[in-house]
């Protein structure tokens, strides 16, 4: 008991001295900012951002430091103290470039990990953050503090399996991991047989080896919720050029969270040790259980709400999350920040898988992002990987289904480096993996390489490397506007010119014209094409046909040969002449609806009511154009639509150039940062409609510090509209929503 209450003394008396030392610093505020005036205009704001942020945290430290279970974040506060008395002081003494180089190069997030300590359910002894500070729902919360309760829709039955035979093959991987569980506290020894004792399996990645619990028998009773992973996607709408990044991992994310006790006995498993049979049940979130994604998920999203809604731009895809912002400094004290709330919300960083340096290149999820020339690129280890691998499959005359269909989905997986590319040159194989069952073989039957898969083998081989890093920025403006059809015997085509039309036409020969409609209109497009490359030399061009098949193969090729060459033959005219092509299928009567089943299923499909816009528009003043509409939802004369419909202007919004306009701007919430960066690079003006959701991804394109919005916002006014739905289904876009709405003022042409 004594060395109880001496222990807390100290404790007292250390949070004391920090309270003292970060009270002090304001009187040194007026000095910093005056200092700090004479550094470039990127990085005025960083002292006092600081100082706000640790008077923030001294009010913050009043509640937690006394709390047990806190010591780590003490620790790293006390690193930041310190580390911030040494920025001071060489302002104080008027070192300004010793100051710059602190804020710039300080390493206070380089936490000491210990590679033994255990994450077990480690958010439990942090749940007063998760509470005050982030807010968080009574759902997560009674997580964080009882554990995950399993969602059972009924009861499984009692279930007893075996262990599958990845699990026996490598028993000595598995026995390691069951005593490593065992040692971290993440599974229990229980002395009774489980409720349900699944079989444990052992799955490979990347030549990596993992435990996990094959949780079918209680899976199956598990209600799953559906939702949405925030990815790369994700983070090209979010990222923009020369931003700074970080990226950071969790040390066994999974692991973090407890399992409720009641539920330990359905996540069992058996494990024979000398002989004797032992049973053990997971106390934390186990890999395989169906619901795990998600509930890890929803936990993480507390946090990212709360970096959103500070103006941090920040995306979590489960365990591995990523951060962009400009300047260097602004990041370096944005990541603190993230670092700090990780630690008091009782999450493990992974400092070898993580990088925590601002750098405008870093890799994430596989692909290397780079903000300087706004490209994805395959990692070079990857490459060179995936090229090794195809030297093997040419090597040889005989190939097994499954080599080539291993390398096809690596080719796949690579689409958001390389384009739509990884359709087109991969049609062969995957009708090369479709006849293995008419031709009866196994996945692993030696099979004749044929030449049209060696010749898209061929191709990779050639060009992957030069065709890796795909531009994630906002399309170019379309430049060129072209037209192609075809009858049974002759075509022709057009490009838009504003005084006279460039006309192209030709016959069919006696074979064409008793071709498929498909294979002609392909033909006319080609055609055109090839006769006025030498005009669209350069420019990015959208080329509209009535034939909606030829949309489709442009972008993703097709199994039927004849069609396929085609389109290989349209690609190589467009690389030889460096023109960008954008198909787009266009309906032969203009005033009928295209995709009406479709459009009517669009949840998306949805406006405001009319007293509102008219209150939007009395302050605005009068709107041009409503870029995201149809004839039935829309505010103006003029509007773009997402399909053809009677009278629209354009179909997609984002082919337009928006400048000379007043643009109404009510879009899809996962368009609106795509809408941001077309009004700056169209240099153009409008209104755009929101939701007030501080945790979307869009966010932080808005407001850069969570207080203040970004200087392209003039003016806004916050409204509580009545919602259209014009869907059949539901949407969260229907009556008096939960939630305010913004109208905001932006302005790019000055």
């Amino acid at each position: 008991m004594a060395e109880s209450e001496s222990q807390e003394a100290s404790t007292q008396q250390l949070t004391q001295q920090l309270q003292n030392a970060i009270s002090d610093l304001s009187t040194l505020k007026r000095d910093t900012q005056d200092a700090l005036n004479q550094f470039k205009d990127h990085q005025k704001t960083s002292i006092e951002k600081f100082n706000k942020k640790l008077e923030r945290k001294r009010k913050i430290d009043q509640v937690i430091f006394n709390k047990p279970g806190n010591e780590e974040q003490y620790k790293h506060a006390k690193q930041v103290l310190e580390s911030m008395e040494n920025v001071e002081e060489a302002i104080t003494e008027n070192r300004l470039e010793d100051a710059k180089k602190a804020l710039e190069e300080e390493r206070y997030w380089e936490i000491e990990e210990n590679e033994q300590a255990s994450v077990a359910g480690k958010i439990q002894k942090f749940a007063k953050f998760w509470e005050s500070e982030l807010d968080a729902p009574p759902f997560i919360l009674d997580i964080v503090k009882t554990g995950y309760s399993l969602p059972f829709i009924t009861t499984p039955p009692p279930a007893y399996s075996r262990n599958n035979k990845s699990s026996k093959r490598e028993h000595i991987f598995t026995e390691k991991s069951i005593k490593e569980l065992l040692k971290n506290n993440c599974i229990q020894e229980v002395d009774y047989i489980p409720h349900c004792v699944n079989p444990l399996s052992v799955a490979e990645r990347n030549n990596k080896l993992r435990l996990v619990l094959d949780l079918r028998n209680v899976n199956k009773y598990i209600q799953v919720n559906k939702f949405k992973y925030e990815n790369l996607k994700t983070a090209s709408d979010l990222i923009d050029s020369d931003d700074f990044m970080i990226t950071f991992d969790l040390k066994s994310g999974y692991h973090h969270v407890p399992i409720n006790a009641n539920f330990y006995t359905y996540l069992g498993f058996s494990w024979e040790f000398d002989g004797v049979t032992k049973y053990f049940v997971f106390v934390v979130l186990p890999f395989g259980l169906c619901s795990a994604c998600w509930v890890f998920t929803k936990l993480m999203r507390q946090l990212v709400k709360k970096w959103r809604g500070q103006g941090i731009k920040s995306i979590m895809y489960l365990d591995d999350g990523i951060a962009a912002g400009y300047p260097k400094s602004l990041m370096i004290v944005q990541r603190n920040s993230m670092v700090s709330d990780l630690m008091s919300s009782g999450l493990t960083i992974n400092i070898k898988k993580s990088s925590l340096e601002p750098e405008i290149e870093k890799e994430w999820l596989g692909f290397t992002i780079n903000t300087n020339d706004m490209r994805m690129y395959i990692p070079n280890k990857k490459l060179k990987a995936v090229l090794s691998f195809l030297d093997t499959i040419l090597r040889f005359d005989y190939v097994t289904t499954r080599s080539i269909a291993k390398f096809a989905g690596r080719i796949i997986a690579m689409s958001i480096a390389i384009g739509p590319l990884t359709r087109l040159f991969t049609r062969q194989m995957y009708k090369f993996i479709d006849d293995k069952n008419s031709l009866g073989c196994t996945w692993d039957s030696y099979r004749p390489l044929t030449t049209e898969v060696k010749s898209e083998l061929t191709f990779w081989k050639s060009n992957l490397s030069a065709v890796n890093g795909l531009e994630f920025k906002t399309s170019p403006e379309i430049t060129k506007i072209c037209y192609s059809d075809a009858s049974q015997y002759a075509y022709g085509g057009f490009i838009v010119e504003k005084l006279n039309n460039v006309i192209a036409q030709g016959n069919f020969s006696n074979f064409e014209a008793n071709t498929s409609s498909t294979y002609r209109e392909l033909s006319a497009v080609k055609n055109v094409l090839s006769s006025l490359a030498h005009k669209l030399k350069n420019n990015a061009v959208q080329w509209n046909s009535d034939n909606e098949n030829v949309t489709r193969i442009i972008n993703a090729g097709s199994t039927k040969e004849y069609l396929q060459k085609l389109a290989i033959d349209i690609y190589n005219i467009n690389v030889r002449n460096n023109i960008r092509l954008y198909p787009q299928w266009i309906p032969r009567e203009k005033n009928q609806i295209a995709d009406s089943i479709s459009k009517s299923f669009d949840t998306d499909n949805w406006s405001i009511d009319n007293e509102t816009f008219n209150y939007i528009q009395n302050t605005y003043g009068v709107f041009t154009i409503d870029r995201f509409a149809d004839n039935k939802n829309t505010k103006t004369e003029r509007f773009n639509s997402k399909n053809f419909c009677p009278n629209t202007e354009e179909v997609n919004a984002f082919v337009s150039h928006w400048g000379n306009e007043i643009n109404w701007l009510c879009p899809p919430t996962y368009l609106i940062g795509k809408a941001i960066k077309h009004l700056k690079l169209c240099r153009a003006k409008g209104v755009l409609f929101v939701p007030v959701w501080k945790s979307s991804y869009f966010w932080p394109l808005l407001t850069r510090d969570g207080i203040n919005f970004e200087s392209f916002i003039k003016h806004f006014l916050v409204l509580d509209p009545f919602y259209f739905n014009y869907s059949r289904t539901k949407s969260v876009f229907e009556g008096f929503a939960k939630f305010y709405a913004l109208a905001l003022l932006i302005d790019f042409s000055e």
